[in-house]
């Protein structure tokens, strides 16, 4: 995999890496969410207030994981930016 990165990135190899695995760890958490989520609904069916309170929380989830994946990946990359630049390690 590490090939493909730097076949794909050249040098942004090791941020583009970094992104990745950032990336992939931040849907596992949101998909184990979903899935408890699934799994309480269909153990505990929900009368109408409450659908409609789960329905108000489904948006909100949704919109702060759209936000928190922004903000995530935007600091892992200002990090490992700067920690590189630290190191004197600028791409070519």
């Amino acid at each position: 995999m590490d090939a493909l990165f730097h076949f794909v990135f050249g040098p942004y190899a090791p941020l583009a890496r970094h992104v990745f695995h950032s990336t992939t760890t931040f849907l596992f958490i949101l998909i184990c969410i979903y899935l408890v989520k699934t799994a309480t609904e269909f153990m505990f069916p929900p009368n109408q207030y409450v659908a409609i309170a789960i329905h108000v929380v489904d948006n909100y989830a949704g919109v702060l994981g759209l936000i928190g994946f922004i903000v995530w990946t935007t600091l892992d990359i200002i990090f490992l930016i700067r920690e590189r630049w630290v190191r004197g390690e600028r791409p070519e």
